[in-house]
């Protein structure tokens, strides 16, 4: 899988473990956990590897991008998901 189809499609658990030296799922726990909503809404799909984003969720990339984001503060993500709306 290319680095491009990692960055605009999902994240890829092994590729960003392996290219920063961390175990992703350890480093980005409570990031993983903050996505639980998009997951019930099927914007995204999980698993222990990879997290997808649904046709459905494209629409909300940035959203489920500044759970990630360090700089975005610490707004809920029903706050998020308004600024993004």
């Amino acid at each position: 899988e290319s680095q491009i189809t990692t960055i605009h499609t999902g994240i890829d658990f092994d590729y960003f473990s392996q290219k920063f030296n961390i175990d992703f799922t350890e480093y980005f726990a409570a990031e993983l956990q903050r996505l639980k909503p998009l997951e019930e809404d099927n914007l995204i799909t999980t698993n222990t590897r990879r997290v997808d984003i649904t046709t459905r969720g494209r629409l909300l990339l940035r959203t489920v991008a500044r759970v990630f984001d360090i700089y975005s503060g610490d707004q809920s993500l029903s706050q998020r998901f308004s600024q993004t709306i």
